[in-house]
């Protein structure tokens, strides 16, 4: 019998987690994916604090391990939900690829392919296809290479108890690796809550607006119960949303998916795109 479990593990070469954006952005895609673990690499940090870890993983991820930086180089972090028992599997970044076709640009190592092809043979893993893209690395240079580095390794048994799992590329953010995200999904729970973010109340004239919105509400009646007050303050933040403002987000999602397709036109060898105009859009995605 198969075990009829939703779930999903996410794994991100973070490149370095000492700027706010880093934590920010992790926390961004832990609360919109929901992953049950979280896998990230090079954190560069000696120390990882149980509140960096609160920022990353909320209410969602509750469980903390952390192998330390030696210095600045390496550091890993893993994040998981406690409340949910899944098996294991092989996730990050494995600074090899299997195939001469998962690389483009530069020399091949042969000798380290050959290795990691090796060991996943004898450990008898299962590479899954990747999809929604080719490579998860790119070192953004004029002369572009594109490496396939991070992925998902499992063996039959989490793949028999799981058969329906797959893992996608998501669109590359603020590191210069792509996140991965392998899902086992088997149920629609329909469309999410509302959900007040603290950056709304950082848009000049939010706070203001809601502030008065919520006297008004107290003048009208004496006793209000919380179900009324909240829904007011969803009234409020969507009428400001639908006015042009908190548009953040949605600029972060469609400024990432241009630079997806972006890089896939450049990988695909198409002369309309240069690494230049990537550059330029990452760091405006910096600026946000």
């Amino acid at each position: 019998m198969h075990l009829m479990v939703e779930w999903s593990i996410m794994c991100w070469n973070v490149r370095g987690l000492g700027r706010k954006v880093k934590a920010r952005a992790i926390r961004r895609f832990v609360e919109e994916k929901k992953p049950t673990i979280l896998f990230l690499q090079e954190s560069k940090l000696e120390t990882v604090s149980t509140m960096l870890g609160r920022k990353m993983g909320g209410k969602i991820l509750n469980g903390l391990a952390v192998v330390p930086a030696v210095g600045s180089a390496g550091g890993l972090i893993t994040m998981w939900n406690q409340k949910v028992d899944c098996p294991v599997c092989l996730g990050g970044d494995f600074n090899a690829f299997l195939t001469q076709e998962e690389k483009r640009g530069g020399d091949v190592n042969l000798m380290s392919m050959n290795i990691f092809r090796d060991f996943v043979s004898k450990a008898n893993l299962i590479d899954l296809p990747l999809l929604g893209g080719q490579f998860t690395w790119c070192n953004n240079r004029e002369v572009p290479t594109f490496e396939r580095l991070d992925r998902f390794l499992v063996d039959n048994s989490f793949f028999s108890q799981f058969p329906k799992i797959n893992q996608n590329l998501q669109p590359r953010s603020i590191s210069d690796h792509n996140i991965i995200l392998l899902e086992n999904r088997e149920c629609n729970w329909g469309p999410k809550s509302f959900r007040l973010f603290n950056y709304m109340l950082e848009e000049e004239g939010f706070s203001e607006l809601l502030t008065k919105e919520l006297f008004n509400l107290g003048t009208q009646e004496n006793s209000i119960p919380i179900s009324k007050i909240l829904n007011r303050v969803k009234d409020v933040a969507k009428n400001w949303a639908g006015k042009g403002f908190l548009q953040l987000p949605s600029q972060i999602r469609t400024l990432e998916s241009v630079i997806q397709d972006m890089e896939m036109k450049l990988q695909q060898g198409s002369s309309l795109v240069s690494m230049n105009s990537i550059v330029e859009a990452k760091r405006e995605l910096w600026e946000l």
